[in-house]
């Protein structure tokens, strides 16, 4: 069974994803405020930021920037293997969406052929029973 805090985490990493995938390169501290993220947030997607972590890197350095006070931090992109699971994930959620349509497009042609093939059965059932509840001219 999963635990909260892993589904939270989990949803960090997609909502990031989102987030970055139009930028071309991007700040932690951009990041935070664009999310508004607190910093245990923070500190738990800089662990997917280093090297070595293999599919589970997300992030690469880009480049380095200073800042009005000349503090210098560093600007990262996402790494090709973010992009293409992060594209996988639209395609999922994209695909369970279309198939819940699909399900109930198919509901709705099950019932109107249901209804094609009842409507006359019972629309002769009718005729019979008037036919032979009506007296003989």
């Amino acid at each position: 069974m999963k635990k909260k805090k892993d589904i939270v985490y989990k949803d960090l990493l997609i909502r990031t994803l989102e987030y970055c995938y139009p930028l071309d390169k991007f700040s932690m501290e951009e990041v935070k405020t664009g999310l508004n993220l607190t910093d245990e947030e923070i500190d738990h997607l800089r662990k997917y930021e280093h090297e070595g972590r293999g599919a589970a890197q997300l992030f690469e350095i880009s480049g380095q920037n200073k800042d009005n006070n000349e503090q210098t931090y560093f600007l990262y992109r996402l790494t090709p293997v973010a992009i293409f699971n992060y594209l996988e994930y639209v395609e999922l959620v994209n695909a369970k969406r279309n198939a819940r349509q699909s399900y109930r497009v198919a509901i709705v042609a099950i019932v109107v052929s249901s209804l094609a093939i009842l409507i006359p059965i019972i629309r002769e059932i009718i005729e019979n029973f008037i036919r032979l509840n009506s007296p003989v001219s």
